[in-house]
């Protein structure tokens, strides 16, 4: 099942929305990172963390040259770049928002990687790309923003040849119910981000053996992404006071307010325990 139409609309606004704030203050034009970091003891910069998240991700999946990979909600390109200039693997991103796609695109010719990349508008949970035609499918903080996840695995697994991984990095709820508190700060991270809902780690088990795959293993990686984190923390205590002010001189939109009071949500429910940043791998038997 594809996503709806509205809630696409409401995806791609949020990202023509806040393309400045990635841009300028996660600094998405030097590492190509729309997402978390992952900090070790070699990597401790912002950009260095947002890059090291892709290396660490495909040793996990055991990435080599001879996978094709698909970047499931790719973004403007980053982690199908990567994959392609660090493991020499060939990679296809698909998104559903057009001057991302557009951009990456420029990125592949700009790096000379028109060869091994390629990047389309098209709906992840609906791709019409070949059945079995690749090796990896990779979704790094993108499969929360699909309405129906059940349909992007399934896919997934259509998509993939026998012996194929899934792989998925992502925010993990630590529990199915809330108190109504909790759910209201939920809420408002789900809403500011475009985000239907987030699910818990059994359920995204359940999810990917109801597909077909088996070997289902899960990561904790939160220790390691909290820097990334804490960096997003210190952003909203700066800008949390001056927000409105901002708006109300038209430097800032709406939908730019409900990603800083989401952000705000999301810290909230981190301190509490409620949500954890982990890895999902599943393999196609």
């Amino acid at each position: 099942m594809k996503q709806s139409e509205d809630h696409k609309k409401q995806v791609v606004r949020y990202y023509d929305a806040t393309k400045r704030d990635y841009r300028i203050l996660w600094r998405s034009d030097r590492s190509l990172g729309i997402h978390f970091g992952y900090y070790d003891g070699q990597h401790q910069t912002h950009d260095e963390a947002i890059l090291n998240i892709n290396a660490k991700l495909s040793d996990l999946a055991g990435v080599t040259a001879q996978d094709r990979i698909l970047d499931a909600g790719c973004g403007i390109g980053g982690s199908t770049l990567w994959l392609a200039a660090n493991r020499g693997c060939q990679a296809v991103g698909v998104n559903i928002v057009p001057w991302q796609v557009e951009q990456a695109n420029m990125l592949a010719r700009q790096r000379r990687l028109e060869k091994l990349v390629s990047f389309h508008v098209a709906d992840y949970a609906e791709t019409k790309l070949k059945q079995g035609s690749f090796t990896l499918v990779w979704g790094l903080e993108s499969i929360v923003h699909a309405e129906d996840k059940q349909a992007v695995i399934k896919e997934a697994f259509r998509l993939l040849k026998p012996g194929g991984r899934l792989i998925i990095s992502e925010y993990i709820l630590a529990k199915a119910a809330f108190n109504p508190r909790e759910q209201a700060a939920l809420d408002r991270w789900l809403k500011g981000w475009a985000m239907p809902s987030l699910m818990t780690e059994e359920q995204y088990r359940t999810m990917a053996r109801k597909a077909g795959f088996t070997q289902v293993a899960v990561e904790d990686w939160t220790e390691q992404v909290r820097p990334s984190l804490m960096r997003l923390n210190r952003l909203i205590k700066l800008l949390r006071p001056i927000a409105p002010l901002l708006h109300r001189l038209r430097v800032v939109n709406k939908v730019q307010l409900g990603n800083l009071a989401a952000s705000e949500a999301q810290m909230k429910l981190l301190a509490k325990g409620l949500w954890r940043y982990k890895v999902i791998v599943a393999k196609k038997p």
